[in-house]
């Protein structure tokens, strides 16, 4: 279901809560896992999504795989 006063769909969720940069990037400094973006050396992935974030905001660039992962 969509929340369509925030434009956000479920189906587009990684978890019940947002998971921030801090946490995926210790998952990621933890597990040594490696996203679909930084493995196809993409322009953009979670640690350089081409915009300002702080280890508060929302991860972004990831997909679903790098999110089951995660999970």
């Amino acid at each position: 279901l969509c929340d369509w006063s925030s434009d956000v769909c479920s189906s587009d969720l990684l978890a019940k809560f947002p998971v921030t940069v801090g946490e995926y990037t210790a998952f990621v400094k933890h597990s040594g896992f490696v996203t679909a973006a930084e493995k196809e050396k993409a322009n953009r992935t979670f640690r350089s999504p081409e915009f300002e974030q702080t280890d508060e905001h929302p991860v972004v660039c990831v997909n679903w795989y790098d999110s089951v992962e995660f999970a």
